[in-house]
């Protein structure tokens, strides 16, 4: 399984969930600002 994610420079980059196939300090901010959302935004990030 893959999530895609957006960074806040509208940089793609697709977060393994059995690894990171991007710079861990990136993974863990996004996931803190999808964290902080309200559940309909994150409906929107995690949306398959």
């Amino acid at each position: 399984m893959q999530v895609e994610l957006i960074d806040q420079k509208g940089q793609y980059f697709i977060a393994e969930l059995d690894g990171y196939c991007c710079p861990h300090i990136e993974w863990i901010q996004q996931r803190k600002l999808i964290d902080s959302l309200p559940l309909e935004q994150k409906k929107f990030y995690w949306e398959a």
